[in-house]
């Protein structure tokens, strides 16, 4: 491109370049769309069943994250099950009721495939009968003593909830061990361990007239004591309902 120039009685030609602007392409191609996973609903099935007969029961169930306060969800399970959503809680608690036996609570992880069986959720509930054995987890002593370890509180606490819902109920604690040791010191030892768990009871605010003890030594195994695993599984404490 050219143009001239006068000023002050003089004539310039000036050239310019000039430039096209850069064409710039338009893509006609939609932009993509990243979609997000929504995680399917997880559901899994819950039966109540009785601790004696193994038979499925209804009952009403109350349950929640374990780090909540108090149970966000309630729900009533049939003989045919119900399903219960914890969404993506792993560590849950739970409570079920029913008239007749003993109020359940329990923590559960789910993450835990020993939790489940066959997929299914069971939480056995204990008959409120006279010579029913109240279900609890193994109550653990200083080796050779009647010194209650503190990694039993928490279930020695469940069984004090468990008397104080259930005001009526009288026990005996009857303590058992393997047959490992002089006869007389293993009934003395069971005997001490039984009254042991009462003091706790009656510290936890039970009336101490509800309890009786009874120590059984190595006399009433569940198993033989050929190995150290089975000789454990004999030295127990059993809370035995008395009345009703």
């Amino acid at each position: 491109m050219y143009f001239t120039s006068t000023r002050e009685g003089s004539s310039d030609i000036f050239r310019v370049k000039y430039f096209q602007p850069e064409a710039v392409r338009v893509s006609s191609q939609k932009p993509l769309l990243v979609s997000r996973k929504i995680p399917a609903k997880v559901t899994i099935k819950c039966l109540v069943v009785d601790g004696i007969t193994g038979e499925a029961i209804d009952a009403e169930l109350k349950y929640s994250a374990l780090q909540d306060e108090g149970f966000n969800h309630q729900i009533l399970v049939t003989k045919n099950g119900a399903n219960i959503d914890p969404s993506e809680d792993k560590l849950i608690k739970l409570e079920v009721s029913k008239e007749g036996y003993i109020t359940r609570n329990q923590k559960i992880d789910l993450s835990n495939q020993n939790s489940l069986d066959k997929g299914i959720l069971k939480i056995l509930v204990d008959p409120i009968r006279v010579n029913t054995r109240i279900s609890m987890d193994p109550i653990f002593f200083m080796r050779g003593n009647d010194r209650i370890l503190s990694g039993s509180y928490s279930e020695l606490d469940r069984l004090a909830q468990i008397l104080e819902q259930h005001s009526n109920i009288q026990v005996n604690i009857n303590g058992h061990t393997d047959n490992i040791g002089d006869s007389w010191a293993l009934y003395q030892l069971s005997e001490n361990r039984a009254i042991a768990v009462k003091r706790y009871m009656v510290q936890s605010g039970i009336p101490s007239f509800r309890i009786k003890t009874k120590g059984y030594g190595p006399s009433k195994p569940i198993t033989d004591n050929s190995s150290e695993d089975q000789r454990a599984k004999n030295r127990r404490v059993e809370v035995v309902i008395t009345k009703t």
